[in-house]
């Protein structure tokens, strides 16, 4: 357990540096926005919110969005209030989703959880805490990386979005080559602590079979899944029922 906490700790200090140069993963979070559908929303769950970067691109989208972002390592959270700000659309709140969630019965009309499911010790308790917390017919989007995932092909998807904005190959080598330089004081520990955690025997990284058992056994419709960030992450929308029992395993499947 002090292993993992030194390892988001460090992770805090390099994940924005690296993630928020990479188009992929801008990509990934607009997805996540426009399947919550935010301008409709009116309050809405970041579960495992980091940094803020979600809530971040939320707030920009919405002006009558209120946003809860929770996260139990104090390093991300301090980053996170930096970068928002003073808002009072937004809460965040040091918790752990291996506990019950602090809210009521039914108080958010959505949630999102990128890329946060695969460290957590019961995954099908958070994920009925989740259904707990959601309005009938709302909206959970889960991003969570499958069985094996890997960097390559990520960057591989980063270098071809980049190719579509610069017409000549040797421009498009030249931004990357740039890019690997300015990024290298923070890639090489975000590659390592990558590494680390596809080896923690505590993370669960899930197959496809497998991600729709606990989805649909926790009480969820799937409206959507798919591979999305360089194919290295679920994408997962799923809804829950107006009807207990609609929500039964197998249902969304």
């Amino acid at each position: 357990m002090e292993v993992e906490k030194a390892l988001w700790k460090v992770y805090a200090t390099v994940y924005d540096g690296i993630l928020l140069r990479f188009l992929p993963y801008l990509t990934l979070l607009g997805r996540v926005k426009e399947a919550l559908g935010v301008k409709d929303r009116r309050r809405v769950l970041d579960a495992g919110c980091g940094t803020g970067n979600l809530i971040q691109s939320m707030i920009k989208s919405s002006v009558s969005i209120s946003i809860v972002g929770i996260d139990f390592d104090r390093a991300m959270l301090e980053r996170a209030r930096a970068k928002i700000g003073v808002n009072g659309r937004v809460t965040l709140r040091k918790g752990s989703l291996d506990h019950p969630l602090p809210f009521a019965n039914e108080e958010f009309d959505g949630i999102a959880c990128v890329n946060v499911l695969y460290a957590l010790a019961d995954p099908s308790h958070f994920m009925k805490e989740c259904r707990r917390v959601l309005k009938a017919k709302g909206k959970m989007v889960l991003v969570t990386p499958p069985e094996q995932p890997k960097m390559g092909p990520v960057f591989w998807e980063h270098l071809q979005a980049l190719g579509q904005k610069q017409k000549y190959p040797l421009f498009r080598f030249f931004t990357l080559c740039c890019l690997m330089l300015q990024l290298s004081p923070s890639l090489v520990p975000f590659l390592f602590i990558n590494r680390i955690i596809q080896g923690q025997s505590s993370f669960t990284f899930f197959g496809e079979k497998e991600l729709i058992s606990l989805v649909t056994r926790c009480g969820f419709l799937i409206q959507k899944l798919e591979k999305a960030y360089g194919g290295q992450a679920w994408f997962l929308v799923c809804i829950k029922p107006a009807n207990a029992e609609d929500g039964i395993a197998g249902k969304g499947a």
